[in-house]
Order: structure tokens, then C-alpha cells, then sequence
């Protein structure tokens, strides 16, 4: 009798880590892919506006680091284009995109499309235990 409350309490347990578990990888996943799209959007501008938007955002090319006390400045557009990505939204980097007029549509559909695609992965694990007991149910069924 307690072993198979205990039975079915590690199963509902195991049941919600597993989501949990989805949902913290499904959110990463995103993410990622939307700092992607953010330094595709970016790499789009050319170095003088990618100034301007530093400049306007109050965001500086150089910084100290804290290890070694040296002072590091960005100067490849590379450079730039990764401290605009980390520091700024995917919205502002689009409210940007439309004010210089860079195309920047193409990335956000791929965004939407991955992002459906997370959810629908979503689902089919939020569904795998139903019918995982459903055909145990089966199994255990004697006619």
C-alpha cells in the first residue's frame, strides 16, 4: 500500500521535473535564437550607424576590465555589433532596423517559425505522460 503511493508520487514528481525541465530548456532555446537574430539585424547597419545607436543609447565603446585594469575598446564592427546584441532588446534593435529602413523581416518570421516549433515540441512532451499511462492502463488490462 505505501509502496505504491510512494510509486505514484515519484511518478507525478517525475512528471513535473520533466516539464520543468522542458520549459527552462524550450526558454533558452529562444533565447539564443533571438540574440541570433539580433546581431543578424545588426550586422545588416553599417559602422557609422551602429555609432549613431551607441550614441544614442548611451552605450560606450570602451570599458576597463576588472581582472587586469586594462582598458579594452571596440573597434571592428564585429566588436560592435556583439556589445550592441548583449546590451540592447530585439525590439529596440527592430524599432531601429525601420528607422534606418535595413530589412529585417526575414529574421523575424524565422524567429516566429522557431518559436512555434519550441511549442510545439512543448506539447508533445505535456502529452507524453497521458498516453504513456493510457497505454499502461492497456498493459495492465487482463480481459
Amino acid at each position: 500500500m505505501i509502496f505504491k503511493k510512494l510509486k505514484k508520487g515519484f511518478s507525478a514528481l517525475k512528471d513535473v521535473t520533466k516539464k520543468a525541465i522542458t520549459n527552462i530548456v524550450a526558454y533558452q532555446r529562444i533565447k539564443a535564437k533571438e540574440h541570433e537574430i539580433k546581431r543578424l539585424i545588426l550586422n545588416r547597419f553599417t559602422a557609422s550607424q551602429l555609432d549613431e545607436i551607441a550614441a544614442r543609447q548611451g552605450i560606450s565603446w570602451s570599458y576597463t576590465d576588472p581582472l587586469t585594469g586594462e582598458k579594452v575598446v571596440f573597434r571592428t564592427k564585429r566588436d560592435k555589433v556583439r556589445r550592441l546584441a548583449s546590451r540592447l532588446p530585439l525590439k529596440t534593435v527592430v524599432l531601429y532596423a525601420r528607422r534606418y529602413k535595413v530589412k529585417y523581416r526575414d529574421l523575424l518570421d524565422e524567429l516566429e517559425k522557431f518559436k512555434a516549433q519550441v511549442e510545439a515540441e512543448k506539447k508533445k512532451v505535456e502529452f507524453e505522460p497521458k498516453y504513456a499511462k493510457l497505454i499502461e492502463a492497456l498493459h495492465e488490462f487482463e480481459p
